[in-house]
């Protein structure tokens, strides 16, 4: 019991301490207490009942009361892990219409406020999770501001496990964002720290999916097999993650002309989505799936799985419209009701998508257009594409 106390005293302050810029000497000279003592009571060097004195000297330096230095924040706790299962409720969803995602974010920044002067790690999570509702609504940046915060706190209580899930989190973020070269920077240099496979495994795919972004097939198909080797190590039932990594291996292969290779990855992925209930990897892994059928000239099996495909997007309301157009555009079958595609347009552009992928976004839609007869529309379109790529 006396070491628990003492443990979530010491943790306590030295988050709090490092959180407002505090040195020992500060806090020795408000709590009138040796320099010595205070790095003994936050590096646990002593194990004995700390002196209660201290304890009221040290809050006081802190700003906070004895109590909260001394809390173990269980009931913050209780709320950040139902406040994690709730944003997975959001995140596997088949129809996020049905969860308020106001109220959700709502509960992660009142958690940010309350853990503002608790321990690191219930502010970290807090954190984390306002990042991650953040990044699910498409606000990069205050996804990535809030990543890089609890980063910062991650590093200064020196846990290397919190500073590698905030890493991913923020490669995770860029990667959203169209930075590959950056997600490159942090995982190579998060791969260079750990050692558990399961970390590793994140870490790989990552690459592999920044690596296909920027075209370079031969690395991204080598980091993608090394990802889905770590994800065997580490769990031999599989996860969500080696379903994503067959998905991305499968267009690669679809894109190079290796159909026979791309069907049986992508069937894998298929599997495996609907093993783990990814609904989001089924869709992508369905249209990878239907564009290779029909570059092999199955036509009407690849109207098949694109349908099966579109149905299920329409229900997962995180895949726009657009996309359903795109997808049913490459494949022959036009869309004959521009206005969801112009509507979708409009939505896409209220986010921060990549650059290049919303001028890609700009070019399909202006073909569809033009497909359809609406010449000046698609003008339009080519206009707004050609502008972003000249930039």
């Amino acid at each position: 019991m006396m070491y628990e106390i003492n443990s979530v005293i010491a943790r306590n302050l030295r988050f709090l301490r490092v959180e407002q810029g505090l040195t020992y000497e500060y806090i020795a000279k408000v709590a009138n207490m040796g320099k010595s003592s205070v790095e003994d009571i936050e590096k646990m060097k002593k194990h004995r009942p700390i002196n209660p004195d201290f304890v009221n000297g040290i809050a006081k330096a802190l700003g906070i009361t004895p109590d909260v230095l001394k809390e173990d924040n269980d009931e913050i706790r209780m709320r950040i892990d139902n406040l994690k299962k709730d944003i997975d409720d959001v995140q596997f969803s088949e129809n996020k219409s049905h969860h308020n995602m106001a109220a959700i974010q709502g509960e992660a920044i009142q958690l940010v406020e309350l853990t503002s002067k608790r321990g690191p790690y219930e502010r970290i999570n807090a954190l984390m999770m306002l990042g991650y509702i953040e990044f699910l609504s498409s606000r990069f940046a205050d996804a990535l501001s809030k990543f890089h915060q609890a980063y910062h706190i991650a590093e200064a209580i020196e846990d290397n496990e919190q500073k590698h899930k905030t890493r991913h989190n923020m490669a995770m973020t860029y990667l959203s964002q169209g930075n590959y070269n950056e997600v490159i920077t942090i995982v190579m240099a998060d791969l260079n720290e750990i050692v558990e496979s399961a970390y590793r495994a994140r870490d790989f795919f990552l690459l592999g999916t920044a690596f296909k972004q920027l075209r370079a097939w031969g690395r991204a198909t080598d980091y993608l097999k090394t990802a889905i080797h770590e994800i065997h190590r580490s769990s031999p039932n599989g996860s969500p993650f080696e379903g994503r990594c067959y998905q991305i291996l499968g267009d690669i292969q679809r894109i190079n002309g290796n159909y026979r290779d791309s069907m049986n990855n992508t069937e894998t992925a298929i599997t495996m989505a609907r093993k783990f209930c990814d609904l989001l990897n089924e869709i992508y892994s369905m249209r990878t799936m239907a564009l290779t059928l029909y570059k092999c000239g199955k036509i009407d099996e690849a109207k098949k799985a694109l349908q099966t495909a579109n149905l299920k997007a329409r229900e997962y309301t995180v895949v726009n419209d657009l996309e359903v157009a795109i997808n049913t555009f490459h494949i022959g079958e036009f869309e004959k009701d521009f206005a969801t595609v112009k509507k979708s347009i409009s939505k896409i552009e209220q986010f921060e998508t990549p650059p290049r992928d919303l001028a890609l976004k700009y070019e399909t839609a202006a073909r569809i257009a033009m497909e359809i007869g609406s010449f000046k529309e698609g003008q339009v379109f080519y206009e707004k594409a050609i502008k972003i790529l000249a930039e």
